[in-house]
């Protein structure tokens, strides 16, 4: 009997952890998801380009400025976030994102490209489409 319980409370901890990484993928997928839509909406608005810039596993929120151009001091930052602090043992991937930056453009387009999120329970990918500038969520890599 007591082993049967050691067994069932083996097998509840290890389905528990494995649980809870997908949760952390999920979670981290829908906050870029909620940033980046707040980019997007925030340039189709005021006219201007948005961006989220990532750098390692931390993304901010930005505008280009009063002068239009990225990558200077007069870049206004709205929200800044780390993967890593935020979602621990969530892996974040890039790689396909142009200069590390997701830019949304006032027409509604954006650069595209696709944001991958990983622990060893779970991958998710945030699809970007260049074209309209909407976003997906899916599992895998695959947009």
């Amino acid at each position: 009997m007591l082993a049967l319980f050691g067994g069932l409370m083996a097998i509840a901890v290890l389905y528990s952890g494995a649980t809870i990484e997908k949760h952390r993928v999920r979670s981290a997928a829908r906050s870029i998801y909620s940033d980046m839509q707040l980019a997007r909406m925030r340039a189709l608005k005021e006219g201007k380009q948005w961006a989220v810039e990532f750098s390692g596993s931390t993304y901010s929120v930005k505008n280009s400025g009063a002068d239009a151009t990225w990558g200077n001091s007069d870049d206004q930052v709205q929200r800044v976030a780390d993967v890593a602090d935020d979602f621990p043992g969530v892996s974040i991937d890039t790689s396909t994102i142009t200069n590390s930056r997701e830019i949304f453009y006032p027409d509604g387009t954006a650069t595209g490209g696709r944001v991958t999120l990983s622990t060893t329970s779970l991958t998710q990918s945030l699809c970007i489409n260049s074209i309209t500038g909407n976003l997906m969520i899916v599992d895998g890599t695959s947009c």
